[in-house]
């Protein structure tokens, strides 16, 4: 299926949209413990790490930086549904442009955008869990997985988009 860009553009601007607005709504978590904010919490491969990453974002004179990244996963749901839906329909888009053997990959690619969403979905459930203090090894380990499966189709997904990006404007079937 060619998808427009009518569809493309608004899956875009809002994958960009609140790309931008959970950086600033979780920049009070980047800390000299979690640089990477929130990511810090998803990329934690033991309870240790999650329990020193909590305890970093104890309620604190007056600012609940627990409360915070709560509120940055929840906020997450939402940039899901965009991200997810944007690199499946421009992986399609470009598999349309594509020749045969970059057509299947296309294909594959943009299954990959879908799993990504899949798998930061269930990131997020055991990253609640672990705000919550129900966490374990077991807990830490599939939210670390999760996270670098998340990152690592994402990656394929929008380096088949780039890569494919220039033959949209050479193809007749534009």
């Amino acid at each position: 299926m060619n998808y427009s860009w009518k569809v493309l553009l608004p899956l875009f601007m809002g994958t960009f949209g609140m790309l931008v607005f959970l950086q600033i709504q979780g920049k009070s978590l980047r800390t000299s413990k979690t640089p990477l904010a929130i990511v810090s919490l998803e990329l934690a491969k033991s309870p240790e790490e999650a329990r020193e990453i909590l305890n970093v974002w104890k309620p604190a004179n007056s600012i609940n930086l627990t409360a915070v990244a709560r509120k940055n996963i929840l906020l997450d749901y939402i940039f899901i549904f965009f991200y997810s839906l944007f690199l499946f329909a421009a992986c399609r888009k470009i598999r349309y442009h594509s020749s045969k053997w970059q057509k299947m990959a296309g294909k594959n690619f943009a299954y990959m955008g879908l799993a990504a969403g899949g798998f930061d979905i269930a990131e997020n459930i055991f990253m609640l869990r672990t705000l919550d203090g129900n966490y374990d090894a077991i807990t830490t380990l599939i939210t670390f997985v999760c996270a670098a499966t998340k990152f690592i189709l994402i990656g394929f997904a929008v380096l088949y988009i780039l890569l494919g990006f220039p033959r949209l404007f050479r193809s007749q079937r534009y």
